[in-house]
């Protein structure tokens, strides 16, 4: 997970990242780095870039940049990231919505107050978990909830999801393994695909037919996979009667 920290005081910077570390040790989060950036300009290059930072700690006001114009720009590029604004401007609360902030912190800063957030974020990162893949040397992510289905074609892996397609390469069944991780709503139907069982729409013994903008698309149910995919979805369908209880 790539975190990022944006102030144009460096102490502020130092003390954040502090906070930050010490609440880690007690909210494991595997693999992270915290990025530090003093200089809005560094910042702007990195989400140019597709930097996929999930959580960002963005002043307000960085000498002449405005913050919340950067926000609303790093998530036209990276809709998944969680902003948190740092302010000592209070004028500017009720404007930092429009950039759909997680939260934010007021100047001076409280170590309570961040790590309390912080980890409020992690939680959210851990509700809302994302597939993170890597092409032409850069790493993106889609929400695990947007994806339709996934197919594979010599390697080539295509990500169907809400926003369109995204294709990079590798094993099917390493993708196969990270989504069963994080999630019980993915299921492998052949050789080649897997689906979201949350879009199926009618399921037969050898065809799922997948609900896809308002659009229908049938898929092939191979014979290795048809009486798992039944025992699979039956399972999915009693816990979700058992949740309107």
């Amino acid at each position: 997970m790539l975190i990022a920290v944006c102030d144009d005081e460096k102490e502020i910077l130092e003390k954040i990242k502090e906070y930050l570390l010490c609440a880690m040790q007690n909210y494991p989060i595997g693999k992270h780095e915290i990025h530090l950036f003093w200089n809005m300009e560094d910042f702007i290059y990195q989400i140019e870039q597709n930097e996929p930072y999930r959580i960002v700690f963005l002043d307000i006001k960085m000498g002449e940049y405005n913050g919340i114009q950067i926000a609303e720009k790093l998530k036209e590029k990276q809709p998944t990231s969680l902003i948190i604004f740092i302010t000592s401007y209070h004028q500017y609360v009720y404007d930092v919505f429009r950039a759909h902030p997680f939260d934010f912190i007021r100047k001076p800063l409280c170590q309570k107050d961040i790590q309390y957030t912080f980890c409020n974020a992690l939680k959210q990162c851990d509700d809302s978990p994302v597939l993170e893949y890597s092409f032409n040397g850069r790493v993106y992510c889609i929400y695990l909830r947007d994806i339709y289905y996934i197919t594979s074609r010599k390697r080539e892996i295509l990500v169907r999801h809400k926003f369109g397609e995204s294709r990079f390469y590798e094993k099917l069944t390493k993708i196969e393994e990270i989504l069963n991780k994080k999630s019980y709503n993915f299921l492998r139907i052949s050789q080649s695909v897997i689906i979201n069982i949350r879009y199926m729409e009618e399921l037969g013994f050898q065809m799922v037919k997948l609900g896809i903008d308002g659009k229908v698309e049938e898929f092939n149910i191979s014979r290795k996979y048809q009486q798992q995919v039944r025992t699979t979805y039956l399972n999915y369908m009693t816990d979700k009667m058992k949740g309107l209880e």
